[in-house]
């Protein structure tokens, strides 16, 4: 039995469905793709003129 009291047909099933989710959740880059990523993710440019917009219209609507 499985750990949740599956037979172990059921088990092994219910294993490979997960590992292909998770295979399918995994996000492959190119190595310029992953140091742009990396780049952007320790230099954020400045938010631009609509985002400012949004945010000020999410304020005043949220408080």
């Amino acid at each position: 039995m499985s750990w949740l009291g599956r037979n172990d047909d059921q088990g092994r099933a219910e294993q490979a469905a997960v590992r292909a989710i998770e295979e399918q959740q995994v996000l492959h880059l190119t190595k310029r793709d992953s140091d742009f990523f990396v780049a952007t993710m320790l230099n954020p440019s400045e938010p631009g003129e609509q985002l400012l917009k949004a945010a000020a219209r999410y304020r005043d609507t949220i408080g």
